[in-house]
């Protein structure tokens, strides 16, 4: 098992698309860097500092968060399907369940780097732009607590949501086959999660919500309950289309 984990995880950092989306984090770290610097004053709703920069990047990115899952298991499993690579793993001694796991582990190991890579490229350009500055600040407001170790808790937390979306995509790439396709309905999960906000409380079990709000509530004073509850409904979708993709692939004939 370890040496298809190392596979698959493999294949994920040699993929030329990992470092595209690597490069564009940075054009958009520059894109906030230029507004803050040059818009009019009153534009701009809050100050900013290089200790505060990562929280209000990882806060900002989740659009292209779902884009780089999406596109890394629209790879991983579509892409894949498509050229035959499936036939040639599961004709090893691998069980289905097996290889849904190492894709999973893949993926997640690819969504922490890239979280971690944007936490040390946005704490570069924003302490060169802005300078270290006096306090540690989240849209505005002071936040108590040593910055550094707030911001990794908040990366820390961002990758939960990030994970149980990932299993959504690789569950939906399974099904259609299509690279397309998964990218498409990945997106438009993004887009119909908003709408959900409407009614009552459907929304806060949205794992686009999830991904929007859950690196807040850890540094925001929450009490465990909330925390633990909000794990619990992260947890329920990666077990849940885990175990859905599991039951998928084993009933699919991929070997024809």
């Amino acid at each position: 098992m370890f040496g298809l984990i190392k596979n698959e995880v493999y294949k994920v950092f040699r993929l030329k698309k990992f470092y595209l989306f690597m490069g564009v984090l940075i054009v958009l770290q520059a894109v906030q860097i230029f507004q803050q610097l040059f818009l009019p004053s009153e534009r701009i709703a809050y100050k900013m500092n290089g200790q505060s920069f990562p929280l209000e990047v990882i806060g900002n990115n989740i659009i292209v968060m779902v884009m780089f899952i999406a596109v890394l298991a629209a790879d991983m499993i579509a892409d894949e399907y498509r050229n035959g690579t499936f036939k040639l793993v599961l004709l090893r001694p691998v069980s289905r369940i097996q290889f849904i796991g190492a894709k999973a582990v893949a993926l997640l190991a690819s969504i922490t780097a890239i979280v971690f890579f944007t936490v040390i490229a946005s704490y570069i350009t924003g302490t060169i732009a802005f300078g270290w500055g006096d306090q540690l600040l989240l849209q505005g407001v002071p936040v108590a607590g040593n910055s550094i170790a707030i911001t990794l808790k908040s990366a820390f937390a961002s990758i939960l949501p990030s994970a149980g979306f990932g299993m959504v995509v690789i569950f939906i790439a399974l099904i259609t086959e299509n690279i397309g396709i998964t990218i498409g309905l990945a997106l438009a999960l993004f887009i119909i999660s908003p709408l959900l906000e409407r009614y009552g409380n459907i929304g806060s079990y949205s794992i686009i919500h999830l991904m929007n709000t859950f690196h807040k509530i850890v540094i925001n004073s929450a009490t465990l309950k909330e925390v633990f509850s909000n794990i619990g409904v992260i947890a329920a979708y990666a077990v849940l289309f885990y175990i859905g993709s599991a039951i998928f692939i084993k009933r699919k004939d991929v070997l024809l």
